[in-house]
């Protein structure tokens, strides 16, 4: 009766060792050939850096605020580049210690700026394409947000209220061969105007 015992275990402990052989061959076999610097090389690479200036005054009125954006191709492969804009209106909430920026309930529709893009396109879909392909190590020309200002009537609540515009900027890459675009941006074609390859 022990033989038999021990001849289980040994046959148990000869199946675990088998699995476990396997099972770690077969981990080394999947992340050894996904692991290859070659590989990454090939495809290349698409990365841009949003760069921006923008003054710190927060205020409105008779000031004009402006924004400067650009985008710069830090990978190695050509890339078509297209930006959005979203804005916001935040007022400073001076009951809390320390102060804090809160959203304002001022629609986002009264906030009116101009857009001076040299070689950009409006896509008329939100997005604003640069017309040019961007090459490795190239930037883009700026884009201007100019004369920034708070339209319409406001709410009561924030007349006496210090206000700031926040204004984002959403840059987005891709490939420009092999139509990659289509697939990367969700459209079916670039805006009339963009260079194609």
């Amino acid at each position: 009766m022990n033989k038999k015992i021990a001849l289980k275990l040994s046959a148990s402990i000869a199946i675990l060792i088998v699995t476990f052989v396997s099972v770690v061959g077969l981990a080394y076999a999947v992340f050894s050939s996904n692991d290859s610097s070659s590989l990454t090389g090939a495809a290349g690479t698409i990365d841009g850096v949003l760069h921006e200036e923008f003054p710190d005054s927060d205020a409105f009125g008779a000031d004009v605020t402006e924004k400067i954006v650009w985008i710069e191709n830090k990978g190695n492969k050509r890339a078509y580049v297209r930006v959005a804009f979203e804005t916001a209106i935040e007022w400073l909430d001076e009951s809390v210690s320390p102060a804090t920026w809160k959203p304002a309930a001022i629609p986002a529709e009264q906030v009116q700026y101009t857009v001076n893009a040299p070689l950009w396109i409006d896509g008329k879909d939100g997005y604003w394409y640069y017309s040019k392909v961007l090459l490795p190590g190239e930037d883009t020309t700026k884009i201007y947000i100019q004369d920034v200002k708070l339209t319409g009537d406001i709410d009561s609540f924030y007349q006496d209220k210090d206000l700031r515009f926040v204004f984002d900027v959403k840059m987005e890459l891709s490939q420009a061969t092999h139509e990659a675009y289509k697939q990367n941006f969700q459209i079916s074609d670039l805006p009339a105007g963009v260079e194609r390859l």
